[in-house]
């Protein structure tokens, strides 16, 4: 017994000689995360890149291709930069390798080397891809990508993907430090204006975008998504105007890369720790709500009527002027639900899930999307629910099938857990179902439901009603022939 005891303590001690308590610094600065597998295995594709594959996690995933060096070398082409001047302004970087581990959740299992290397050519790929994208012009004609709209549509999806991220800090970094002035070229790179968008130059606008609100609207489709970087107007989200001497930031640069048309969003204040974040952030920050903060109490709510059972109760559905999908308002006699816009296309359901994802897993995140998305799973449950929205303009359904779209909602509420709601919301959630439980609202909507639910229904009601009236017509005429002839 006494060997037995002594094998065990030395199993133990060799067992926790290498584990370190855990670093809190490490943890706070945690920002990139696996999606959990019982949420994945609900849809592995929307959490997993299919086209490009960006940082440690899908690095073995996709076969690589020469097309990301080509990038690379086109970039440091771009920016007349050889190998050793290059090094020579990333070495205060790769001297941080620990803190770029700190940002994955997961242990990252390469060396310094390796891991260096994968970050500085997936980052000077993005940065090239994002300058392309800004200049379709120039490059739709002989990019890779840019003549295979598929394509440019898919690493658009593959670059909001939480797993699929690096951190924004690093990228930005990177970009400021190879951001120099450029000598006179003939081929626009960094800065353009709205007359060289329609085919003049002014050369002495021209500026260098932030690379944090060229990156938002790339994700866009169509050029007007670079009509903001090309114009003398202020910046989208910002105070800043173009001018010959004020440069943006990389920020603003990811910003107009990409902005989705998914959703109405602005460019946020303070710089993302990823693009799944950017596109969050910029979400929230159109927001006209208080969306409460950390010391607030969230409340828990575990149902909402659904659209149909609260107009049958004589709740009236209207669409708002508000541009964030998230500023939902119930007027004060809680009889007329405002709700602003929200397209819904093929995008949708990749964008909120992986923003679903990072809420669930960021200690820090206030979880607003993955709120309004519930309360959307709420109030849609069947065709008949998501028809009443899009009759009054509130959902813009681009799909054309309501079928797959209530599919697309179910699919999101039934795969993640309820959150608990901010103040704001949770009045609203609330009220609505105080004000179907009204009995007489709620016996008007039972009435409703059971006598107008169909065409057939509603005929068949009217027939008897009807009929109940000019059988009471006849029988009093037959009362007062009755009492005439007695007379």
């Amino acid at each position: 017994m006494e060997e037995q005891l002594n094998d065990l303590e030395k199993k133990w001690s060799e067992m926790l000689k290498n584990v370190t308590a855990p670093n809190i610094d490490e943890i706070d600065k945690q920002c990139i995360y696996r999606v959990p597998t019982n949420i994945r295995k609900h849809n592995p594709k929307a959490y997993t890149p299919q086209i490009v594959s960006i940082g440690p996690y899908h690095h073995n995933g996709i076969k690589p291709t020469g097309l990301k060096l080509k990038y690379v070398k086109a970039f440091l082409d771009r920016k007349k930069l050889s190998e050793k001047v290059l090094f020579a302004k990333i070495k205060e970087i790769c001297k941080n390798t620990n803190s770029i581990r700190s940002c994955y959740a997961e242990t990252i299992e390469c060396n310094d080397v390796d891991l260096l290397t994968m970050i500085f050519v997936d980052a000077f790929f993005i940065i090239e891809l994002f300058l392309r994208w800004r200049e379709p012009h120039v490059w739709e004609e002989k990019d890779h990508i840019m003549l295979k709209p598929w394509m440019r549509l898919g690493i658009k999806h593959d670059l909001m993907l939480l797993e699929n991220q690096l951190p924004f800090s690093v990228l930005e970094q990177l970009y400021n430090l190879t951001n120099e002035p450029l000598p006179n070229t003939n081929e626009p790179l960094l800065g353009t204006t709205n007359e060289s968008f329609r085919g003049t130059t002014n050369e002495s606008l021209r500026v260098t975008p932030s690379f944090f609100k060229m990156c938002v609207n790339c994700i866009g489709t169509g050029t007007n998504c670079f009509n903001c970087m090309r114009t003398k107007e202020p910046l989208i989200g910002t105070n800043e105007t173009l001018t010959g001497t004020n440069e943006p930031n990389f920020r603003q640069i990811c910003f107009n890369c990409l902005k989705s048309t998914s959703f109405e969003s602005e460019c946020p204040a303070e710089s993302p720790k990823h693009f799944t974040d950017l596109l969050r952030s910029s979400i929230i920050s159109l927001s006209k709500i208080n969306h409460g903060n950390q010391n607030e109490r969230e409340e828990d709510i575990k149902h909402v009527y659904s659209a149909s059972q609260l107009m049958e109760a004589g709740l009236e559905f209207k669409v708002s002027p508000n541009k964030s999908f998230l500023d939902l308002e119930l007027s004060e006699d809680d009889r007329v639900l405002s709700m602003p816009i929200l397209n819904i296309n093929a995008s949708t359901q990749l964008y909120f899930k992986n923003m679903i994802a990072y809420e669930r897993s960021h200690h820090s995140a206030t979880k607003i999307i993955t709120q309004y998305v519930a309360i959307l799973y709420f109030l849609i449950k069947t065709e008949k629910d998501l028809n009443i929205l899009v009759d009054k303009k509130i959902i813009v359904n681009w799909s054309g099938d309501a079928e797959n779209v209530v599919t697309i909602i179910n699919n999101l509420g039934s795969s993640m857990s309820m959150p608990d709601f901010i103040p704001y919301y949770c009045s609203i959630c609330t009220r609505l179902n105080k004000f179907y439980e009204n009995p007489l609202n709620k016996y008007k909507a039972i009435f409703i439901h059971d006598y107008f639910n169909t065409p057939w229904k509603k005929a068949s009601t009217i027939a008897a009603i009807v009929l109940l009236f000019l059988t009471f017509i006849q029988t009093v005429c037959s009362i007062m022939s009755v009492v005439q002839s007695k007379k």
